[in-house]
């Protein structure tokens, strides 16, 4: 169901608890949902604590059983920060600073935390382009990813991470220079903030969470109509 959808549902079991002239506004109604879904998610994909086995966030324990509910797919358009020519004439092009390093054009939405980590669960190019990544993109932190590329093995593993509001790839792979595009699967605090997110027609990411989530909703917003409610009817209670 879409969010409007949601929202709408919401509207008919609330209006069935208020009088007639009470204005609902839907944008508080969808504020609320958004509100509530972030809440109840973060409580089902943390709802074990720590997995175990070397992994630094939650179990994917939740009412629906797993988090892939919640996961939103977009697409991140990727410019090259710096592609700075080495000014020693002696230098064979293509001559690049390393390690490369690439940022998102637009800001990049919120995630949930899993345990002790952002909820990015895959980063993976868009396929079709000439970049010539193989693999999936290691998501990591900012402090970790500086390490990328010092290994025998990873030598040209492109990693990513999120420091300002912005996602930033990196890596020492002297064949990747230009701007180009990723794929992102994560569980965004806010889908609607997605640049390709629909909230008319594209699918609200609720899962199975939705029925436990209609009477804090109902609540919530009972308590602040009722808190404005005239019981005389005569315009003089606030």
């Amino acid at each position: 169901m879409t969010l409007t959808g949601y929202a709408y549902e919401i509207m008919e079991l609330l209006q069935k608890n208020l009088v007639d002239d009470f204005f609902i506004d839907i944008r508080l109604v969808k504020q609320m949902i958004k509100d509530q879904r972030q809440l109840a998610i973060s409580n089902a994909i943390n709802k074990g604590g720590q997995s175990g086995g070397g992994q630094d966030y939650g179990t994917s324990s939740g009412y629906d059983g797993g988090w892939e509910a919640y996961v939103v797919t977009t697409v991140v358009d990727m410019e090259i920060v710096n592609p700075i020519i080495d000014p020693d004439p002696s230098c064979i092009p293509p001559c690049i600073e390393y390690p490369l390093l690439w940022k998102s054009t637009d800001e990049f939405p919120d995630v949930l935390t899993m345990g002790r980590r952002p909820a990015v669960l895959r980063i993976i190019p868009l396929y079709g382009s000439d970049i010539p990544i193989k693999s999936n993109i290691l998501f990591s932190s900012h402090d970790r990813a500086r390490f990328v590329g010092n290994g025998r093995f990873n030598t040209h593993q492109v990693v990513g991470y999120i420091r300002d509001d912005t996602l930033w790839l990196t890596s020492k792979n002297p064949l990747c220079t230009d701007n180009f595009q990723i794929i992102v699967d994560a569980i965004f605090a806010d889908p609607t903030e997605l640049p390709d997110f629909n909230e008319e027609i594209d699918e609200f990411p609720l899962g199975k969470l939705w029925p436990y989530m209609i009477p804090q909703i109902l609540e919530a917003l009972l308590l602040k109509f009722k808190l404005q409610e005239d019981k005389i009817n005569d315009a003089t209670n606030p």
